[in-house]
């Protein structure tokens, strides 16, 4: 099976790209084509040591994010995203994977790709953990930001295909992303719809959901349409990367070290929780309804290479940047986790009260520079 890989897409191409694409090829039996600038490429791949299955495309043109999508895709035929796109349309690639532009990828899917017949309209599926037993769907995230109450169905039934056949799940449990449980609630869209999914047969629709019920496991996939399903999906990233900045502080201070009991067994299920809900962790979405395989892949995080999208592997969270106070003021701080030492420190506030919460002193060294800080956490019951 050989994927294509837009080379040039996304903040960090092409070197974490190309670091992932050496990774997948070692862990799954999979070749890849590198479509992008030929000469970066290999040069790029010389710093590995025989790496094998990973072909080179050459494309001469980058759609940029600043670009609109549709003219980028359509002025740039030589471009990496469309070359990845056409590889798939003429049979050289099973599919192809994008960590650019989010509108890039899809113009390119949508002018090479046939929508299934019966489609109306083709969604972006995200692949998320929820902190449930099984992975939850959500659909649409981005494309179709007006929809229809027949659009919301067909993503309901693509979903429940995609599940059962790709995630394996048996009659997978549909719920409609709404502003209350009961079938009178929502919109015009949101009621039509939900009497739609009552009456449509091959989807175990479950009724309305509401933005608290996301994270219970109430529905295996979550209908909405691309305007809600992209606020939703950035809320949840948003949410992780501040819960795992959090965790990461909280690694550095080495707070483990001083819990016992309950307390140790509920940061370790925080801390698992934490990582679940890493996006960088997941296969980014699919676009489903065309006759081709296209999927893409946020990649903000330089640290971790976007080798889901062709696998699914889960690499380990990566120790992110960090920020503590010195001196009343905020200090980014890139040093590496080893460069930390902590100690248990007790003080009492100038004014001689009791400090309210457990404090830690923190040595900082950064090459020959060094200083303390002091990190706080816990309660002030």
């Amino acid at each position: 099976m050989l994927i294509a890989v837009d080379a040039a897409g996304g903040e960090y191409a092409p070197r974490e790209v190309v670091k992932a694409a050496v990774e997948a090829t070692r862990d799954y039996p999979m070749e890849i084509a590198l479509v992008g600038n030929k000469p970066i490429i290999e040069m790029l791949l010389r710093r590995y040591k025989n790496p094998r299955g990973i072909s080179i495309v050459p494309a001469s043109q980058v759609v940029e994010p600043s670009e609109d999508a549709i003219q980028g895709v359509q002025n740039k035929p030589d471009s990496s995203v469309a070359v990845a796109a056409r590889m798939v349309k003429e049979g050289e690639a099973a599919g192809f994977v994008s960590m650019g532009s989010t509108g890039a990828a899809i113009v390119a899917a949508f002018l090479n790709f046939k929508a299934i017949p019966g489609v109306d309209r083709a969604a972006l599926c995200v692949v998320v953990d929820l902190n449930q037993p099984k992975p939850t769907c959500i659909i649409d995230a981005g494309v179709n930001v007006n929809c229809k109450s027949l659009f919301l169905v067909q993503f309901a039934q693509m979903a429940s295909i995609f599940a059962q056949q790709v995630l394996d799940m048996k009659a997978p449990r549909v719920g409609l992303l709404n502003n209350g449980e009961e079938e009178r609630k929502g919109n015009s869209l949101a009621k039509e719809a939900h009497q739609r999914l009552k009456m449509t047969e091959g989807v175990n629709f479950t009724g309305n959901i509401e933005g608290f019920d996301v994270f219970k496991g109430k529905a295996d996939i979550i209908v909405t349409d691309g305007f809600t399903g992209n606020v939703l999906i950035k809320t949840i990233e948003g949410y992780s990367e501040l819960m795992q900045n959090l965790l990461a502080l909280g690694q550095i201070a080495r707070i483990d070290q001083y819990l016992t009991g309950s307390a140790l067994v509920q940061y370790a299920e925080i801390a698992a929780t934490v990582r679940r809900l890493d996006y960088n962790n997941y296969g980014g979405a699919i676009l489903l309804g065309l006759e081709g395989t296209a999927w893409w892949k946020p990649s903000r995080t330089p640290n971790t290479p976007p080798t889901n999208a062709s696998g699914g592997k889960y690499p380990p969270l990566p120790a992110p940047a960090t920020q503590l106070g010195r001196g009343g003021h905020y200090l980014p701080c890139h040093c590496k986790p080893q460069a930390w030492q902590s100690s248990r420190h007790s003080e009492r506030s100038e004014e001689s009260r009791p400090f309210p919460f457990t404090s830690f002193r923190v040595r900082v060294t950064e090459g020959e520079r060094q200083w303390d800080c002091f990190v706080a956490y816990g309660s002030s019951q």
